[in-house]
């Protein structure tokens, strides 16, 4: 016997527990065992006919009979005997402790790890519904090999045909009965939109009575022809999928109008109406007749694999068919979104950005949601489009609710930071300094709605996002960017508090009318202590951001510091310029400005680094010079100046009108406005100083402000020269 004695234990458990233990169906009455025969017993059927018959054969055989009865006899004795007591495992080896990551990169390896095992899984069950596609062709075969259920099957075709035949004829003599009243609304035009609405429903009405004439009229054969159970069934789902498909037509017909634009609600052209009535008469006819094919499949005993990989089948090529939509309008759908080039209104323009981003982006979103519905579907996931539908609900909250918090962080922002004209006056550079980092605050806190948003978006998606903050590497990652934006934050106070004590109190000897040259000092130590605040700023917070990344700084201090060590014993003559650069800049030998003449080289100083010193001399050249190079600093421009005149006189008898001379000329010269302040001393008393081979020197010098002694001492040249002329008085060369 090909049955063995396993299998019809199996089997006789199987008959004893449907009579013994009671059916939920018998609690629910008549109608719950009917459903329950119309549900349930065509699938266990055909899974358990085979065993069944198998036993009823053993049952008819003696030998066979007898050894079922032995074989109960002692399983009834196996049970009745209490379990043996099982030997003591052997103590399992202790484990090795599992190595969990604690950088930040190892936790999101693990993590993604993790997700990618667990999408596998998934894959895993769908690809089994594949599996079992030789097994669904298995059961077609047995199926058409079986005379009577060939003879079956065709008589519940032709019932099914008469049923289906009989109702299409009443819904055709319905329909055009119904013609000419429902042409006679088409031609109308409605004026107003009340009327229009009255004569879109009537027109609704004449196409929803054919529908509903195929419906009594298929109920009325089907009571009438009396088929079998199964043929019922069957004729019952088929005159319900044709009912939904056609009213889903219905609505949508309704809304798009494409034979009659006057009655259109929708502003729709009619080219368009048309379009998305065929596609959506074409989604809905393959969607509901494909999932009721399928239960037609499983009432006539298609095997569970076989109907969930018709499911899976039919919903593939509906999301297909979806993206193929969405591509096909990805251009006239963006146009749409972007508006028409007229508009002009302030809600337009208020929008118009996000509705051009809308528009490029759109059909990756719209791809995206498809994909997403798919996969929640195909994968079983729970709640399926109830799901689906709560969380697209909630998101379209999120992101409405999330635009709101962005307009008003933009206009507290706004009102927040505004500064009056008395604080612009009191305060010159905080509106400058408000307006640098206004915009870097605006991207912190958008950033962190945005970031929040998703996290929701996330959740109510089932990713579980605030999960995974809650987890390791999500706390591990909160962690280090909070500490990250707290670094930069306190960098940025320290940078700019820094930069505002200097320049305020720079602001501060300027409005005191303090000497030009703390101005000058303070000028020239700005650059250089704004530089190295900065380089320490941001060596401090690459250290800190590398840590809190994960990554180990100890090797990295150690090479910096083998690497400085190499330097310093490379670059001594750097290490050398730097430091005699900051004794002379703390010394306040030379300050951007001044006039001076070092290392053979002299000109104004236009700018001091913290190694060298660049000087613009008189010809327009610019000479850097390394503070190593600088041995002694001649500084023409230190507090004041005097200018020398050295005057050569060719006869000694004209020395008295000679000194006569330069004392009117430095009356004249303190007497004249445009010199007077730059003159701090009256003209020394000329003395002979040499004598040539054409005359003597008379010389004398004037103490003026520091870098305008050659401005005024050119002066008293030209005018010293006019009074010796004037007095006819003899010059040398």
């Amino acid at each position: 016997m090909a049955l063995s004695i396993r299998s019809a234990i199996a089997a006789l458990g199987l008959i004893v527990a449907a009579v013994v233990l009671p059916a939920p169906a018998a609690r629910d009455g008549a109608g719950g065992a009917a459903l329950a025969q119309e549900t349930g017993a065509a699938p266990q059927s055909a899974q358990t006919a085979t065993e069944a018959q198998a036993l009823l054969k053993a049952l008819e055989d003696e030998a066979e009979r007898a050894k079922l009865a032995a074989a109960l006899r002692a399983l009834i004795a196996a049970q009745g005997q209490p379990a043996a007591t099982p030997a003591p495992a052997a103590a399992p080896a202790p484990a090795e402790p599992e190595v969990k990551p604690d950088s930040l990169a190892g936790l999101l390896i693990a993590g993604i790890a993790e997700r990618i095992q667990q999408f596998g899984r998934d894959l895993q069950g769908t690809v089994d519904v594949l599996r079992d596609l030789p097994r669904l062709f298995a059961w077609l075969r047995a199926l058409g090999a079986d005379e009577a259920a060939r003879t079956n099957l065709l008589v519940s075709l032709l019932s099914l045909a008469a049923i289906v035949g009989a109702a299409l004829l009443v819904e055709f003599a319905a329909r055009k009965s119904l013609d000419r009243p429902r042409q006679a609304i088409e031609r109308r035009t409605p004026g107003s939109l009340l009327f229009r609405v009255l004569w879109l429903f009537a027109w609704t009405g004449l196409h929803l009575l054919p529908i509903l004439a195929f419906q009594l009229a298929a109920y009325a054969v089907l009571s009438l022809l009396q088929p079998d159970r199964q043929t019922q069934l069957v004729a019952l789902l088929l005159i319900n999928a044709n009912m939904l498909s056609r009213v889903i037509t219905l609505i949508v017909r309704f809304l798009t109008v494409p034979q009659c634009p006057a009655l259109r609600l929708v502003p729709l052209g009619s080219e368009t109406a048309a379009y998305l009535f065929v596609w959506s008469r074409r989604l809905s006819v393959i969607a509901v007749y494909g999932f009721f094919a399928a239960e037609i499949g499983l009432v006539m005993g298609l095997p569970l694999y076989g109907y969930q990989l018709w499911i899976k089948v039919v919903g593939s090529l509906v999301a297909l068919l979806l993206v193929v939509f969405v591509l096909q309008n990805r251009r006239s759908f963006g146009d749409w979104l972007r508006g028409a080039p007229g508009e002009r209104t302030r809600f337009a323009a208020s929008l118009h950005g996000a509705r051009q981003r809308l528009a490029d982006i759109w059909h990756i979103l719209a791809l995206l949601y498809i994909g997403a519905i798919y996969l929640v579907w195909i994968f079983g996931i729970t709640g399926g489009f109830e799901f689906i539908l709560r969380a697209s609900v909630l998101s379209a909250i999120i992101l409405v609710v999330g635009r709101l918090i962005l307009g008003g962080i933009a206009r507290v922002l706004s009102r927040s930071f505004a500064i009056s004209g008395d604080l612009s006056a009191r305060f010159p550079g905080l509106e400058r300094r408000t307006n640098l980092y206004l915009p870097l605050l605006r991207r912190i806190l958008n950033g962190a709605v945005w970031v929040v948003a998703i996290l929701l978006l996330l959740e109510v998606w089932g990713i579980g996002a605030f999960t995974w903050v809650a987890s390791p590497i999500g706390r591990r990652i909160v962690s280090a960017a909070v500490t990250i934006l707290f670094i930069l934050a306190i960098a940025a106070l320290i940078w700019e508090v820094a930069s505002a004590l200097i320049e305020n109190y720079l602001d501060r000897l300027a409005r005191e009318n303090m000497s030009g040259r703390h101005r000058v000092r303070l000028r020239t130590f700005l650059p250089l202590l704004r530089n190295v605040l900065f380089i320490v700023l941001v060596v401090v917070v690459t250290l800190v951001v590398l840590s809190e990344i994960g990554v180990n700084i100890t090797p990295l201090l150690a090479g910096a510091g083998v690497v400085g060590l190499a330097i310093g014993f490379g670059s001594q003559a750097l290490v050398r310029d730097v430091i005699t650069g900051l004794f002379i800049l703390f010394e306040d030998t030379i300050n951007v400005g001044d006039i001076v003449e070092v290392a053979g080289s002299s000109g104004v100083v236009e700018g001091i680094t913290i190694r060298t010193i660049r000087l613009r001399d008189v010809r327009g050249n610019l000479h850097t010079i390394p503070f190593g190079a600088v041995g002694s600093v001649k500084n023409m421009t230190k507090d004041f100046a005097y200018y020398l005149f050295d005057v050569g006189v060719t006869r000694a008898d004209q020395i008295g009108s000679a000194i006569e001379a330069l004392d009117a000329v430095d009356k004249e010269m303190r007497a004249d406005k445009a010199y007077q302040a730059e003159i701090l001393a009256p003209l020394e008393d000329p003395k002979v100083d040499s004598f040539t081979g054409s005359g003597l020197v008379l010389r004398t010098r004037v103490k003026t402000v520091a870098g305008r002694q050659w401005a005024v001492g050119r002066e008293y040249n030209r005018r010293i020269k006019l009074a010796f002329h004037e007095r006819d008085i003899a010059m040398t060369g």
